[in-house]
């Protein structure tokens, strides 16, 4: 009745359309935020709501959900300060020592003594998650790193500082003209079950409004893999902000050439061969035998074979390091049919899949491995080069 519209792409939102401009409604269960373009739209707002509902008017917005908003005059800071100092002196971690990376790089494993209070450690790694949702895309990683022990945690997971005056910076009269992203994977960083890691971030308006960081669902064979997958998540994100920045009427953000690149810089790697080509087959026969384990999962698994046309139209462009197309099928699209991998591309009775774990494999994975076969000594070879000097190969997107 008020003529707002909600969002199809996100539920808690209502935009209506005036001549100044769109006026918003956020509403969360009884919280609710009116932002306009003038103050005679809010307020008019206000007081059609008042009309049919009891309401309280605590004015401009201070605190949301446990987020701070601190105007300042070259604009806003979203923080939650007061909700983390909170936190940690309700679990006497207030005195604790100050460091700037939420983990250690050598990451705690399952490996430990097991720490007595579960039901404590699951409640804090709760609150440790809305902290890295809400505000805090620094500390995401670990929040979810730390979460995967909620069920047999130990004394490593425990010790965790944090900074607390970091948050969200809105500046004034920021023209934002595209919506950039950013995307990462680690190639085996879980050391328990040797999967890789996703991570992505997106900014406009000056600001991250969304990242993420989740330990990826399958085992990657190749740091190229890795990067795909975690390619897809962040492209799906893309997909989702442009569509709602698109609701909320934002035309002077558009979109960008879509790029992306590996980076091929040289890294510095351990100078004795041996040693280095030691921990890159380490961290490899690691990575075979988890694989082994998930072939071995799925190998009961099997349907009717399935006619499809073959795609032409690939998830993003070909990255190579020489910056020219690769000559190699797309590795999201695999060349075996449904009813198992054994010949590839033509029809067959359904089956179980059988042979050796190199045998199951799917094109997608014998082209990547061929391929870091040929590039081994490369500056691409992120099991050998790249993987142990930084942990990952950056991909930075732009749209």
């Amino acid at each position: 009745s008020l003529g707002f519209e909600q969002l199809v792409t996100e539920w808690c939102i209502y935009v209506r359309h005036g001549k100044h401009g769109p006026t918003y409604l956020l509403i969360y269960v009884d919280d609710m935020l009116v932002a306009g373009a003038t103050q005679a739209e809010v307020d008019d707002v206000k007081d059609a709501l008042k009309q049919q509902w009891r309401m309280t008017d605590l004015g401009p917005v201070a605190w949301v959900l446990g987020v701070s908003i601190e105007r300042r005059e070259e604009g806003a800071l979203l923080s939650q300060s007061a909700y983390i100092k909170s936190l940690a002196k309700k679990f006497g971690q207030e005195n604790g020592r100050k460091t700037y990376t939420p983990l250690p790089p050598d990451l705690p494993t399952r490996d430990g003594e097991p720490f007595p209070d579960r039901q404590l450690y699951q409640t804090i790694v709760g609150m440790l998650l809305w902290v890295g949702i809400a505000t805090r895309g620094d500390v995401a990683f670990a929040a979810g790193y730390l979460g995967r022990h909620s069920a047999a945690p130990t004394y490593e997971h425990w010790n965790m500082d944090t900074t607390h005056d970091i948050g969200l910076y809105f500046a004034k009269n920021t023209v934002a003209k595209h919506l950039e992203g950013w995307s990462d994977a680690d190639y085996a960083g879980d050391r328990d079950t040797r999967r890789s890691t996703t991570g992505y971030a997106f900014k406009v308006f000056g600001a991250l409004v969304s990242w993420g960081a989740r330990r990826q669902d399958i085992v990657a064979t190749s740091t190229v893999h890795a990067e795909y997958v975690a390619m897809a998540e962040s492209a799906r994100e893309n997909a989702y902000l442009r569509t709602l920045l698109s609701d909320l009427h934002h035309p002077s953000i558009r979109s960008a050439q879509q790029q992306a690149d590996i980076l091929t810089k040289p890294l510095p790697a351990p100078t004795h061969e041996k040693h280095r080509r030691a921990l890159g087959l380490l961290r490899r026969d690691e990575v075979d035998a988890e694989e082994e384990r998930q072939q071995k999962r799925v190998s009961d698994a099997h349907g009717p074979h399935t006619h499809t046309r073959r795609d032409t139209t690939h998830l993003g462009p070909h990255i190579s390091q020489h910056g020219h197309p690769t000559p190699h099928p797309d590795p999201y699209r695999p060349e075996a049919s449904a009813h198992g991998p054994g010949r590839a591309g033509r029809g067959g009775r359904g089956g179980r899949a059988r042979g050796s774990r190199r045998e199951a494999g799917n094109a997608m994975r014998g082209h990547e491995l061929d391929e870091e076969r040929r590039q081994e000594d490369g500056v691409v070879s992120g099991r050998e080069q790249g993987e142990h000097a930084s942990g990952s190969t950056h991909i930075s997107w732009a749209w």
